[in-house]
């Protein structure tokens, strides 16, 4: 109760302060959440200004929304199954240059030129989305204020550098990974861990200095002297953030050591009490005497974009369960069993509240496994991309959900992993578990959210909670002035100790020739 009370002291401090919230990701995925960060400002008397590619949401009274959404910038969520090898087979520091690209659109609108270039505007906070790029970060100089980052991802070396510094590789495993790190930690996964890791550090500190910096000096710069404010470099920007909200939870992601400022809003999307169910897809559910199976993949590879061969060996597949099956795809197939019914849309979250539903297929994403630890339903993953991987094995480790890998024989890998999570109660009742500790919180998370950004917004930057990693040089943290003194000692005691010998040596062979 006190810390809700608190809440609500904040919200009523903070009461009408204004805040840009910037999303650079083309991707429908990302903009529910942003979307949800957005409506929770709005709904505490704030004034918001919202910068993002594929909102739903429309300028009113106390929100201005700006939609730099392009014909030629496709959704990043949409990837047909002819370029899904390519992604997978992607460098990692493709990402960083997506990164980039995808900043500096946002910054180049004109919508956003637009707004930056007027001198009347200023905001009492930043909210920028991470996505491997600190291009947004000069946005909170620009209108002197604190800077909050948002990220989609679960909290890993890339993230949490930005307010604290990076993970130990030993045990924290990076998205980019295919597998989670769990003991015995061997030294061959910890030296690929720490190269992976120090190859990626390499490419960011390059792309940083020598990709970032020059974009940094000529949109920013002249922007920066147009609100009369003193340029910075743009390194210390990037690392100036006072807060780090993540969209994830210890149930759901890695269990890692976090800094003050940053915490864990995972779900904030979820509305209470659930929207309900359609009339059609409500009777559906209620009349299922074997359960709902939920298949989508959401994103990615969608349903539609199946081999033609595998759509209908996954439909026959279906015919021969018990279960009825909702299965969200955009084109329509033809000679559906009677326990298949097809959707272009449904409301995701309302369907996985229904008791009925036993089962939903996924690709591994973040936000979907979200909503299936909240709502307590197992879990078969098809990771595809990202860090798709690492969520699902993260999820099969806990026994509540199946890796199924793609491919060509994607249905009867698929019915197997059915078989075994409907024929084994124990990845039900682990499911349920996970969402009785999901939702037992101190407060909810779109109170938390709230609650932080106002505390950063009334303190200015909420500086007790900021790390003191960052006041240390890599050279300090990494104790390399440390490792070169010790080697300077060790050196000078060779060569006292050789110079003991040469004169040892010399006193024997006087004693020799006397």
């Amino acid at each position: 109760m006190l810390r809700i009370a608190w809440v609500l002291v904040l919200v009523v401090v903070c009461d009408g302060s204004r805040v840009l919230v910037v999303s650079p990701v083309p991707s429908r995925t990302h903009a529910v959440l942003t979307d949800s960060l957005v409506e929770i400002l709005l709904n505490a008397g704030h004034e918001v200004t919202y910068v993002s590619n594929y909102s739903k949401l429309k300028s009113s009274e106390r929100l201005i929304c700006i939609n730099i959404s392009s014909v030629d910038h496709e959704d990043t969520d949409v990837v047909n199954s002819g370029t899904l090898s390519l992604m997978q087979d992607q460098p990692p520091y493709q990402l960083l240059e997506e990164g980039v690209e995808h900043a500096q659109r946002l910054l180049r609108h004109q919508l956003v030129q637009n707004l930056l270039l007027d001198t009347n505007v200023g905001y009492d906070a930043v909210v920028a989305e991470w996505y491997y790029s600190g291009l947004l970060a000069p946005l909170a100089a620009l209108y002197e204020c604190p800077l909050i980052w948002y990220s989609t991802l679960d909290p890993n070396w890339m993230t949490l550098q930005l307010v604290h510094g990076q993970t130990n590789p030993a045990y924290a495993v990076d998205f980019q990974a295919r597998n989670v790190a769990s003991p015995p930690y061997t030294i061959t996964s910890r030296l690929q861990r720490l190269g992976r890791q120090i190859y990626m550090s390499a490419r960011m500190f390059y792309t940083m200095h020598y990709v970032e910096t020059p974009i940094y000096d000529e949109l920013y710069r002249p922007l920066l002297k147009l609100h009369d404010r003193i340029p910075s470099d743009y390194e210390s920007l990037v690392y100036n953030g006072s807060l780090l909200l993540v969209n994830s939870h210890p149930l759901v992601g890695q269990t890692l050591p976090l800094p003050a400022n940053v915490k864990y809003v995972g779900g904030h999307h979820l509305e209470e009490p659930t929207k309900p169910l359609p009339q059609k897809l409500q009777a559906i559910l209620d009349s299922a005497k074997h359960g709902v199976i939920l298949f989508s993949l959401r994103s990615h590879a969608r349903s539609q974009d199946l081999i033609h061969h595998v759509k209908y060996q996954l439909l026959q597949m279906f015919e021969q369960l018990e279960q009825t099956v909702i299965w969200t795809i955009d084109k329509k197939l033809d000679n559906l069993p009677e326990n298949v019914f097809t959707f272009r849309w449904v409301p995701q979250t309302s369907i996985l509240n229904h008791s009925n539903t036993i089962l939903f297929i996924n690709n591994g994403g973040l936000t979907s496994l979200i909503e299936a630890t909240y709502y307590g339903v197992p879990v078969i993953g098809i990771p595809l991309v990202g860090d798709q991987f690492v969520n699902i094995d993260l999820a099969q480790a806990r026994d509540r959900a199946i890796i199924v890998n793609y491919s060509e024989y994607l249905a009867y890998t698929l019915k197997s992993a059915i078989n075994e999570i409907l024929g084994n109660n124990s990845y039900r009742i682990n499911a349920k578990a996970g969402a009785e500790l999901f939702q037992n919180r101190i407060a909810t998370p779109q109170q938390e959210l709230l609650y932080y950004i106002n505390l950063v917004i009334s303190t200015k930057g909420a500086s007790h909670l900021r790390s003191r990693a960052l006041e240390l040089s890599t050279v300090q943290r990494l104790y390399l002035d440390v490792v070169i003194l010790l080697l300077l000692v060790l050196w000078f005691l060779s060569k006292v100790l050789k110079v003991i010998q040469v004169h040892m040596k010399a006193e024997d062979e006087d004693k020799k020739n006397n």
